[in-house]
C-alpha cells in the first residue's frame, strides 16, 4: 500500500490570484507553520517527496530538511515544474472582484469552461493535463509506500477531483488551505482511499 500526503505550501506573501507567474516567499505565519509541519512530516517519514520549485514550497519544506540533517539522514527532493500553481497570466495579483470588473465575461467564462486560460497565462485543462501526467509517472510509477507531494491549491484540487471521478468539472468542489494536507491511500489492488481532507 502506499500513503501519499498532498500538502499546501504555508501561507505566502501578496493577496489575489498568486500563481506561477509569482514567486513570493512565506508570510510570517507561513514560517511559523512551516515550522509546526516538522513533527507531522518526521512521524510520516516519507521516502520520496515531490515538490512544486516555487519559493513558497521551498520555504515551506525547509525546517523538515534541516531536521532530517540534524538526524544524520537525508530525503531528496524531487523538485517538478508541473506541480507549479496554475499561470493566472495577467490577472496574477489580483483579488476575484478586481479582474471580474476589469473583464466581467472573460473572468465568468474561465471559471465555467475548463479550456479558457486566464489571459497571458493557463486554461484550467492545461493545468490538469500536467498535473495528471505527474500522478501516472512519479505516484503511480513508484515502488515507494509513503511520499510526499508538495504543491498549491490548484494542483490538489485538480488531483482530487480527478481521484473522485470528477473529472476537470470537479475542480472547485474542493478546497485544501495554505499550510494543511489530505491524505490518499493506494492498495496493492490499484483500489485507492481519500481518508482526509485539509487536514492540518
Amino acid at each position: 500500500m502506499k500513503t501519499i500526503i498532498l500538502l499546501r505550501h504555508a501561507e505566502c506573501e501578496g493577496v489575489g490570484y498568486i500563481g506561477r507567474g509569482s514567486n513570493p516567499p512565506l508570510s510570517p505565519e507561513g514560517r511559523e507553520r512551516a515550522m509546526e509541519l516538522v513533527g507531522l512530516l518526521l512521524t510520516f517519514a516519507p521516502k520520496r517527496i515531490f515538490s512544486s520549485p516555487l519559493l513558497r514550497c521551498r520555504q515551506t519544506i525547509d525546517p523538515f530538511w534541516a531536521a532530517k540533517e540534524e538526524e544524520g539522514a537525508s530525503t531528496m527532493v524531487s523538485w517538478d515544474k508541473r506541480l507549479e500553481e496554475l499561470d493566472f497570466g495577467r490577472w496574477e495579483g489580483c483579488r476575484s472582484k478586481t479582474v471580474k470588473a476589469k473583464d466581467p465575461d472573460l473572468f465568468d467564462r474561465w471559471l465555467t469552461d475548463p479550456n479558457i486560460p486566464a489571459p497571458g497565462g493557463e486554461s484550467l485543462a492545461m493545468l490538469q493535463k500536467r498535473v495528471e501526467a505527474f500522478w501516472k509517472q512519479e505516484i503511480e510509477g513508484t515502488a515507494s509506500d509513503s511520499i510526499l507531494v508538495l504543491t498549491h491549491g490548484g494542483p490538489i484540487r485538480c488531483l482530487l477531483s480527478i481521484l473522485t471521478g470528477r473529472g476537470i468539472e470537479g475542480h472547485w468542489l474542493f478546497s485544501v488551505d495554505r499550510g494543511n494536507f489530505c491524505t490518499i491511500k493506494i492498495f496493492d489492488d490499484g483500489n485507492y482511499l481519500i481518508d482526509g481532507v485539509n487536514l492540518h
